[in-house]
């Protein structure tokens, strides 16, 4: 039998869904909004939802110049030692 569903029920199941993607998304977007703004605005929390001027200096910094933080590492090294090291065992394994 052919089921008559009304259009309600169609759009119910994508409503839902898209906003449950909508609400997984949000906190990805804001991250990557607040890493184009200054730590100082990110840090009070007045950024706003659209990219800041911050961002080729922002990225710059922490792939090539590393931060004052814990590790003081530039990301670049980092991502350079996990890829000898997942090559090298991957190497081992096989």
């Amino acid at each position: 039998m052919v089921e008559r569903r009304t259009p309600f029920a169609r759009i119910l199941p994508h409503v839902i869904l898209s906003v449950g993607v909508l609400i997984v998304a949000f906190p990805v977007y804001l991250a990557i909004i607040a890493s184009t703004h200054d730590a100082t605005s990110v840090s009070n929390g007045t950024f706003g939802l659209l990219p800041g001027r911050h961002f080729f200096e922002n990225y710059y910094r922490a792939l090539f110049v590393g931060t004052s933080g814990t590790t003081r590492e530039p990301v670049w090294t980092m991502l350079v030692n996990s890829f000898v090291m997942a090559m090298t065992i991957a190497g081992g394994k096989i």
